[in-house]
């Protein structure tokens, strides 16, 4: 595993984008959840996608473009995630921000991108889900709320990662007011 994740830290480093997005600071409340802003946009062949028909999957949701060099770093783990979630209910929905249609249909084909890539010319999309580097993404829970907010290029199939996404698989989990996650029993947990 090591070896597979050195060459994405050294690439990030010298873009100047280096994220570990599993690590918390000790003591740190898990990130706070909330529901997933709308999402409805045209893909590269026309079609409207809504994030509201995931319902009941986790969905990824990846925004990048073609000249942010950690954002082309990240699109091979991107690949062989969504080839290892393949049968599970789990989509990546990967929103290129401010490109034409034309490019990014030719560059999402060069880079063979087996997943739905979607078109945020304006970049009204990004700027709804309060995104502010590339790349960033958002798991969104089955139930339609937003788990995490990743900054950065991440190694989508490592061990951590793939981890990260199965949680959210199993039983939801609820959150107090103050953000710590509760279980079934409503105990708190750390």
């Amino acid at each position: 595993m090591r070896r597979r994740l050195t060459p994405l830290w050294l690439s990030t480093l010298l873009a100047g984008s280096v994220t570990i997005p599993w690590a918390m600071p000790a003591g740190a409340a898990p990130p706070e959840v909330t529901e997933a802003p709308a999402l409805v946009l045209q893909d590269v062949q026309g079609r409207s996608v809504d994030l509201a028909d995931y319902r009941g999957q986790v969905v990824l949701i990846n925004f990048w473009a073609s000249w942010c060099g950690p954002c082309i770093v990240e699109i091979p783990s991107l690949r062989r995630l969504y080839q290892a979630m393949q049968g599970q209910p789990f989509e990546i929905l990967a929103v290129n921000v401010k490109e034409g249609a034309f490019k990014v249909h030719r560059f999402s084909r060069m880079l063979a991108m087996p997943f739905p890539v979607l078109l945020d010319p304006g970049g009204e999309a990004f700027t709804a889900w309060d995104a502010q580097v590339l790349p960033t993404s958002y798991l969104v829970d089955p139930q339609g709320r937003v788990e995490r907010e990743l900054h950065g290029a991440v190694e989508w199939d490592s061990d951590e990662s793939l981890a990260m996404i199965q949680a959210l698989f199993r039983s939801p989990t609820m959150r107090n007011s103050s953000g710590t996650a509760t279980g079934d029993a409503g105990a708190t947990t750390e």
